[in-house]
């Protein structure tokens, strides 16, 4: 066999294209368990108290595996350690969700490790699943505000070079706050990052009291021009699908 990697037609562009390295070839272990998946819990609005934790296995090996442990760990404490006892065939793949519940009724971030332990796996690599995720408040009276002065508010951040922080602005440009002293920024005293694509999360909002639910806030603005942008979207299903709210250079 041979491999042909087809980047496509690069045309005149500004991005970077594609790389790719440490190619490995070789004999698919024996014994494999991979964990490729944490199906739930995820990022969202009101978590509870006794949420499942679900994870998808991965049989990379050649011979079929079943009777291997599974464990999590939350927030670093004590693992809670389970077994698959079903049998899952060489390329195939299935759902196991522990009896064991996890308490995520506090709002805020939780960290989650899930792994397995399969008697002579022979690929450690993909063991482990290491995730975080948010109870996101929910916010359903109205008038709301919020102008940062107290923290993030459960406006939580994320994504790829992520630089948001919540402070006093003191760059060059965006050198204040809209009201107050505090704003959610990127990078309070500087440049946001290169190739950064982040966002931030607000609350989930109850809106079955507003007949015409209206957004309004204080925005400045310095993005590289003709590259770089920012736009507001809103998502009905916990996140999980996103909608760009208005069109795309609207004007102010």
């Amino acid at each position: 066999k041979a491999f042909k990697i087809l980047p496509g037609q690069l045309g005149i562009i500004t991005e970077e294209g594609f790389a790719f390295d440490n190619i490995l070839i070789q004999e698919a272990p024996t014994s494999d368990a991979g964990l490729v998946e944490l199906i739930r819990p995820r990022s969202g609005c009101g978590l509870g108290a006794t949420d499942t934790v679900e994870i998808r296995i991965q049989n990379s090996g050649t011979t079929p595996i079943f009777n291997f442990g599974v464990s999590y760990i939350l927030n670093g404490g004590a693992a809670v350690n389970e077994t698959y006892t079903d049998t899952i065939i060489p390329g195939d793949s299935a759902n196991f969700a522990f009896s064991a519940t996890v308490n995520l009724s506090t709002l805020g971030s939780y960290t989650l490790r899930t792994y397995s332990s399969l008697t002579g796996d022979g690929n450690a690599a993909n063991d482990t699943l290491d995730i975080t995720f948010q109870n996101i408040p929910t916010i359903s009276t109205f008038p709301y505000t919020e102008g940062f002065e107290s923290g993030n508010g459960g406006w939580v951040s994320g994504g790829i070079a992520n630089s948001w922080q919540v402070g006093a602005p003191a760059g060059v440009v965006i050198n204040s706050a809209a009201a107050g002293t505090q704003a959610y920024v990127t990078n309070l005293s500087g440049t946001y990052n290169n190739d950064e694509v982040s966002f931030v999360v607000s609350p989930c909002f109850d809106f079955s009291s507003l007949s015409q639910p209206q957004i309004t806030f204080a925005m400045w603005l310095e993005n590289e021009s003709g590259f770089d942008g920012t736009i507001l979207e809103s998502s009905i299903d916990g996140g999980q699908t996103w909608q760009k709210v208005g069109a795309l250079n609207d004007p102010i």
